[in-house]
């Protein structure tokens, strides 16, 4: 990017006017008001322009996550229906789910259209924790995992979106380009 955004301050009749412009060159953001600057600056009558623009500024900074989440949620919108045959996926008999990854990232709850049975019981739809996620996967451990890895600790599963509105799940201990036989497609946006 050719320069930065640039606001100073000049002493105008007794209170500060700020004033924003591009300089070719400058630092992301200065001001000739400091502790050396001997104009009779006012606080309580600085301009409202400058603080309205110093608060959201402020305020844009704060907000920005310096870690944010990699995986994008509108992947997972609609109503999806796992294939394991050659029936019609979307097909009313067949049991469809919505997917929804929590604000903060680290939770993703997925809710049946109807009561499933499960590996781990029956239920209207499942919780997991999002270990890890990327721009394509989601890491997860279900709530109240049995099954066991190798090592003993409770089994992780890759939910991999392969292709818009198709994904695939594997086991985070097979080999990387293993998959098992589901296959997740997308029935309604």
């Amino acid at each position: 990017m050719e320069g930065a955004w640039c606001l100073t301050f000049r002493s105008r009749r007794g209170f500060a006017a700020g004033t924003l412009r591009r300089q070719a060159g400058s630092a992301p953001l200065t001001s000739n008001v400091g502790p050396f600057d001997r104009s009779p600056v006012k606080p309580h009558k600085m301009n409202k322009f400058a603080l309205l623009f110093l608060a959201v500024c402020g305020a844009s900074i704060a907000a920005t996550d310096p870690n944010p989440f990699p995986f994008d949620r509108s992947q997972l919108s609609g109503w999806w229906g796992e294939s394991y045959n050659t029936d019609p996926v979307c097909g009313p008999e067949n049991l469809k789910s919505t997917m929804e990854v929590s604000s903060d990232g680290k939770r993703l709850q997925v809710r049946f259209d109807r009561r499933w049975k499960t590996e781990l019981g029956e239920m209207e739809g499942i919780s997991a924790d999002i270990v890890s996620a990327t721009a394509r996967t989601l890491v997860i451990r279900y709530e109240n995992e049995t099954r066991k890895k190798s090592s003993g600790v409770p089994v992780e599963w890759e939910l991999v979106i392969v292709a818009p509105g198709v994904y695939r799940w594997r086991e985070t201990e097979w080999k990387p380009s293993a998959v098992n036989t589901v296959v997740g497609i997308r029935c309604s946006p």
